[in-house]
């Protein structure tokens, strides 16, 4: 599972080239362990927190055959940071919404 996540970013940058304007998330595996992971996602978008856990949990479900404990540890609203260099159609800078999550089989 690890590395599947870990290759989301790989995934968001070529689906770049399709999608120019596209705000990809990013997921980082933090930490791990024999029972689980600390994933931290980073996006753009509000709100999608629900989403990404139900995402995660189906594909574990689907392609690893295991079920997984999801606990939020924290979520971040906050303004965007200098090291981001994309903006909306709107031009305006988005908030971002950060998660920490414990992920455990």
């Amino acid at each position: 599972m690890r590395d599947f996540l870990n290759g989301l970013d790989n995934l968001h940058d070529y689906l770049r080239f399709s999608y120019p304007r596209m705000a990809a998330p990013s997921f980082f595996c933090q930490s791990e362990t024999a029972n689980g992971l600390v994933l931290r996602y980073r996006s753009r978008r509000r709100g999608y927190v629900p989403y990404v856990v139900g995402q995660i949990r189906e594909v574990a479900r689907l392609y690893y055959d295991t079920s997984l404990d999801v606990e939020v540890l924290s979520t971040e609203d906050g303004p965007e940071t200098a090291d981001d260099d994309d903006e909306t159609a709107s031009g305006r800078s988005p908030d971002r919404e950060r998660l920490s999550s414990a992920l455990s089989k």
